[in-house]
């Protein structure tokens, strides 16, 4: 595991091995097409796999304080598709971040 730390004091950056604890981000993937697994898999093959997916990299449920389990399922959400119609006009479906994301993401943050 390699973690990355800032040095304040000199405004550098310096890579700590082993030791280092994972660490969780938000990513906004934009794929190109609509290929099944593409966002899991690529960021599988850069070496950030998603929370849990068992799939493509872990299998267990991830867990917050107190061993409270904050996410069960692939952490992926479609917010925006844009496609279309079959009438041949542009076509945009827009959806909010589902309950149980928000909760993960609010225990996450603490």
């Amino acid at each position: 595991m390699r973690r990355l730390l800032l040095d304040h004091a000199k405004g550098r950056r310096r890579v700590k091995r082993g030791g280092g604890q994972p660490a969780l981000a938000l990513v906004e993937a934009r794929p190109a097409t609509g290929r099944t697994h593409q966002v899991r898999v690529h960021l599988r093959e850069a070496g950030h796999p998603l929370a849990f997916d068992p799939a493509y990299g872990e299998a267990e449920p991830l867990l917050g304080d107190g061993g409270v389990v904050v996410l069960d399922r692939t952490p992926l959400h479609a917010a925006r598709l844009e496609l279309t119609h079959p009438a041949g006009h542009p076509l945009s479906l827009v959806a909010g971040l589902p309950a149980d994301l928000a909760a993960a993401l609010a225990a996450l943050r603490g």
